[in-house]
């Protein structure tokens, strides 16, 4: 089957709306409440990923042109964060099912972006068919994708890998209008990413302070789920030679206002602990192993890694300062 054309459908359905009935279910029987169903939204989302083989051979299609695509996918990367099993995921329950999210879980993601995004450099081809960067390349060179786990999960990227809320313009205007649907929130953003307004709202290139909005050709994305597992990969843009060339008539980019416990993290940055943690790069793959499972690379975060992100109750307060109800 090798050196044929390929094409295969990747579909993402989340109805988050239907954890209402358990958590009501909750408040009644147990006066026990979780922020989880403010958080989530209903998405559908869907790609068409192609091995770039045309369909010019014999048969009825070959009269048709090929699709050009969007985004090329360059390379991957792939871990689960080790003793985390019970901060991010469901629990099943008769009346459907409930949302588990511990309060440690934006200091667990901002700590993996780091390794994950050195693992992935590693792993890309030269150009020309890699992006043209080296294992140092800086972030701030590419466009972020970033899966918008909350407010506190795009600040925390922010300051791991060292970029601007611009770099994350699809991420934050997608969280500020729908919020956070699960699995299919990143396709949302991609489709976001690629509009004419997010080119305006793009940070100008490194040593152009104040000057143009600049698309990078190359973007980041990158998504949490429960394990807590980390996936990111590098993209081509195949439009960015389409992007705007002068900023439009836009009224620029909204993000939501820091919580006081985002204040007080900022201004404890000097002590450095949280920033050689969210650093920490590491010379192993980061890969599944045939048959060994996953091997878990030093500098990523361990359950026993830090103190998180407060109590629950200071958690909640975070959580409700960043939710907007229509």
């Amino acid at each position: 089957m090798r050196g044929l054309p390929a094409r295969a459908l990747v579909l993402a359905l989340e109805v988050s709306t239907t954890m209402v009935r358990s958590e009501l279910d909750s408040v009644d029987a147990l006066q026990e409440t979780r922020i989880g169903v403010a958080l989530f939204s209903d998405c559908a989302g869907a790609v068409v990923l192609t091995n770039g083989i045309g369909s010019d051979g014999p048969g009825p299609r070959a009269s048709l042109p090929s699709p050009q695509p969007v985004y090329d996918l360059l390379g991957w990367e792939h871990a689960v964060l080790p003793d985390t099993s019970a901060d991010l995921g469901f629990d099943v329950d008769p009346a459907g099912w409930k949302v588990v999210l511990s309060p440690r879980v934006p200091h667990l993601a901002q700590a993996s972006i780091r390794p994950a995004y050195d693992a992935l450099l590693r792993s890309l081809p030269p150009p020309p068919l890699g992006p043209p960067a080296g294992p140092r390349s800086d972030p701030a060179d590419f466009d972020w994708a970033m899966h918008p786990g909350g407010a506190t999960i795009l600040t925390g990227a922010e300051r791991a890998m060292g970029i601007s809320s611009e770099h994350m313009r699809a991420s934050y205007d997608t969280y500020m209008n729908h919020g956070n649907s699960s699995s299919a929130t990143i396709f949302a953003v991609l489709d976001r990413l690629r509009s004419k307004d997010m080119d305006a709202l793009a940070p100008p290139a490194r040593g152009e302070a104040g000057g143009r909005p600049r698309p990078r050709e190359h973007v980041v994305a990158c998504a949490f789920g429960p394990g807590i597992t980390v996936e990111m990969c590098m993209l081509r843009r195949r439009n960015v030679g389409q992007a705007a060339r002068a900023a439009r008539d836009v009224s620029g980019l909204q993000t939501p206002p820091e919580t006081e416990s985002e204040v007080s993290s900022r201004s404890g940055d000097g002590d450095g602990d949280d920033d050689a943690e969210a650093a920490g790069a590491t010379e192993t793959a980061i890969a599944a192993g045939e048959g060994d499972g996953v091997r878990e690379p030093a500098g990523w975060p361990r359950a026993g890694d830090g103190d998180g992100a407060g109590d629950d109750d200071a958690f909640i307060s975070e959580a409700l300062a960043g939710v907007e109800l229509d």
